[in-house]
C-alpha cells in the first residue's frame, strides 16, 4: 500500500530516495505498467568544510509524479490503457483519492526537500564563506609569519655580513700585529746584539781603565820615590826631619793621599826635571868621551851604539 502521509522528517535521513519518490515510482509503474529503473541516489559535491554539515542535507528526487504523470513525453499503448481502464471501472473512486493524497504527499515532500535543500545550500554557503574566512586569516597569519621569518632572515644575513666584516677587519689587525712583532722581534734582537756588543766593548774600557789606574798608581809612586830623591840631593835632611817625612818606601801599597790630583802636578814637574837633568847629563859624558877617545885616538862608537854600560854607573843612584 502507498502511504497517504509524507514520510516523517529524520534527523539523520538515509541516504536512500525519499519515501514519497519511490510511492511515485511505483505508482508510476503500476499505472504504466512500465519498468522503471530508479538509479541509487548522487550525493552532492561538498567542499572539505561541508563535512561537517552532511547530515543536515538532503537528497533532491529524480522524478515526481507529476513529472512522470504529466510530462511531454508521456504517452500509453493499447496494453496499458486496457490495464488502466480495467482498474479505472474497478475502484475509480479510491484511486482517485489515493492519487490525490500521494499527489499532494509529493508535493510535500518535493516542497519540504527543496526547503531543506536550501537549507542545506545555506549551510554550504556559509560553511564555504566561514572556511574562506578562516583561510584567510590563515593565509593572513602565515603571510605575517613569513614577513617575520623574512624580517629574521634579513636581519641575521645583515648581521651575518656584519660579523664577517668585523672578522676581515680583525684578520687584518691580527696580521698588522704579526708584522709589528716580527719588527718588534727584529729590533730586540739587533738591540740585544747592539747592548751585547756594547757591554763588551764598556768590559774591555772598564779593564783598561782599571790597567791605566794601576798604572798611574804605580806612577805616582815613582814619582813621589823621584821627589825624595830629588829633594835628599839639593839638601840633605836632618834626622828629625827624615823622621817626620816618612819617606815613602819603594814597594807596596802608595798611600791614599797620593791619589789625588793636587799632588799631582809637582810631581809630574819634579819628574820632568828629573828627566831633563839625566838628558843633559848622558849628552855631557857623550860630549866628553867622543873629546877623549879622538885625543888618544881610539874608535869611535857610532851615534847609534850606545856607549859600554860602565861610563853610565853614575845613573844609578
Amino acid at each position: 500500500a502507498v502511504p497517504r502521509t509524507p514520510p516523517p522528517r529524520s534527523p539523520n535521513p538515509s541516504p536512500e530516495r525519499p519515501r514519497s519518490a519511490l510511492a511515485a515510482a511505483i505508482l508510476a509503474t503500476t499505472l504504466t505498467g512500465r519498468t522503471v529503473a530508479i538509479p541509487q541516489p548522487r550525493q552532492r559535491s561538498l567542499s572539505e568544510s561541508d563535512s561537517a554539515c552532511v547530515e543536515q542535507e538532503c537528497f533532491e528526487p529524480y522524478a515526481t509524479v507529476a513529472q512522470l504523470r504529466m510530462g511531454p513525453n508521456w504517452k500509453l499503448d493499447g496494453s496499458e490503457e486496457s490495464h488502466i481502464q480495467s482498474l479505472e471501472i474497478s475502484d475509480n473512486y479510491c484511486e482517485d483519492e489515493e492519487d490525490m493524497d500521494t499527489y499532494l504527499s509529493d508535493k510535500e515532500a518535493e516542497s519540504s526537500c527543496h526547503s531543506n535543500g536550501k537549507r542545506g545550500e545555506d549551510i554550504s554557503i556559509r560553511s564555504r564563506k566561514a572556511w574562506g574566512t578562516m583561510t584567510k586569516e590563515k593565509f593572513r597569519e602565515l603571510k605575517q609569519e613569513n614577513w617575520t621569518l623574512n624580517s629574521a632572515c634579513q636581519a641575521l644575513a645583515q648581521r651575518v655580513e656584519e660579523t664577517k666584516q668585523q672578522m676581515e677587519e680583525l684578520l687584518l689587525k691580527l696580521k698588522s700585529l704579526e708584522k709589528e712583532n716580527r719588527k718588534l722581534k727584529e729590533a730586540s734582537e739587533m738591540q740585544r746584539e747592539e747592548e751585547a756588543a756594547e757591554l763588551l766593548s764598556l768590559r774591555e774600557q772598564a779593564q783598561e781603565l782599571v790597567d791605566e789606574n794601576d798604572a798611574l798608581k804605580m806612577t805616582v809612586h815613582r814619582l813621589n820615590v823621584e821627589l825624595s830623591r830629588y829633594q835628599t840631593k839639593f839638601r840633605p835632611l836632618s834626622q828629625e826631619e827624615h823622621l817626620k817625612l816618612k819617606s815613602l818606601p819603594m814597594k807596596g801599597p802608595p798611600p791614599p793621599w797620593l791619589l789625588d790630583m793636587k799632588y799631582l802636578s809637582p810631581l809630574l814637574l819634579a819628574y820632568e826635571d828629573r828627566l831633563r837633568e839625566k838628558d843633559d847629563l848622558t849628552e855631557l859624558m857623550l860630549s866628553e868621551l867622543m873629546i877623549s877617545v879622538k885625543s888618544f885616538g881610539f874608535c869611535s862608537y857610532p851615534p847609534s851604539i850606545p856607549p859600554p854600560p860602565f861610563f853610565f854607573f853614575f845613573f844609578l843612584f
